[in-house]
């Protein structure tokens, strides 16, 4: 059988509007084209669905029976083509993101802000995970798209490069340092410092060692969340240091943010993607807004 979709448009057309000619006019094509897809219809179907005269035509009883069924199919159809285009056309949608806790309260909320006044009907969500957990929520399809610190990755997943940020000396505002003309990791180390165990530590400890074998850091505090961290400068327990990026959580302590040099250290930061694998429209979306976002820091 090898009925088509330009059939049952046909027999739905003419049932409507009682006529040949003109449904003929309305699908634009020729009234002899659309009496062979009629008669092609009614042999595939072997029953005759309009009865016909010299002068009208009109549904059969058999046709009758069959024409809620016929428009059923096209009524699904328009419905699936229009959901189909907003999608493309972002008026609904879902897109995901996963984030790191650090990235989740700082980078990601002026993301979803940005994304939503541009595209109110696309819904964003973020899925919060630990830093080392981001390459799996992507490569899983639980998350469209992560963004994290730079890092190794399997196959399933490839990163590009988001931004390269400067760590900077996060210090209370009335802090000597917070109104230096200039200040470097030598001023640094002398400061009470309050340091994240783990990866981050580990890269401050080698960019100063790779720049003075002199210079070492040694945390009078040792914590594992930066707002940890914050907190503890903000109660005059000692300095921090971090990236560029969370300079708005940073002044809701009451804190100032300085670039370090000496070495002038930077950390860059990636956008984690499927491979092999297209983004949705809205995934699209949110990605470019993540971007635009990033540039402004």
């Amino acid at each position: 059988m090898n009925v088509s979709l330009r059939h049952l448009r046909a027999f739905a057309a003419i049932a409507r509007v009682g006529s040949f000619s003109a449904a003929a006019k309305q699908l634009h094509v020729s009234q002899s084209a659309l009496s062979v897809l009629i008669k092609d219809l009614e042999d595939d179907l072997g029953v005759r669905l309009l009865d016909r005269t010299t002068r009208n035509v009109r549904v059969s009883e058999v046709g009758l029976a069959f024409l809620p069924q016929v428009q059923r199919i096209l009524e699904d159809l328009e419905h699936a083509i229009h959901s189909i285009a907003d999608l493309r056309d972002l008026k609904r949608g879902v897109a995901r993101i996963a984030a790191p806790q650090l990235m989740s309260v700082t980078l990601v909320p002026s993301v979803l802000a940005a994304h939503r006044a541009r595209f109110p009907g696309v819904e964003t969500r973020i899925v919060e995970c630990l830093m080392e957990e981001v390459e799996a929520k992507v490569a899983s399809g639980e998350a469209d798209l992560g963004v994290g610190p730079e890092r190794a990755v399997g196959p399933d997943v490839e990163t590009v490069l988001l931004m390269k940020l400067p760590v900077m000396l996060v210090c209370p505002k009335r802090h000597p340092l917070a109104t230096a003309r200039r200040v470097t990791w030598s001023d640094v180390v002398e400061q009470p410092f309050i340091s994240q165990h783990g990866a981050y530590r580990a890269l401050i400890d080698l960019d100063l060692h790779n720049w003075s074998k002199e210079l070492k850091l040694k945390p009078t505090h040792e914590v594992t969340y930066l707002t940890t961290a914050l907190a503890l400068v903000s109660s005059g327990l000692g300095v921090t240091a971090s990236p560029r990026h969370v300079g708005k959580l940073a002044a809701s302590f009451g804190l100032a943010m300085r670039p370090i040099v000496n070495p002038k250290m930077v950390r860059r930061f990636c956008v984690f993607l499927p491979r092999g694998r297209d983004l949705s429209p809205a995934a699209t979306s949110l990605l470019t807004c993540l971007k635009d976002v990033a540039r402004e820091h």
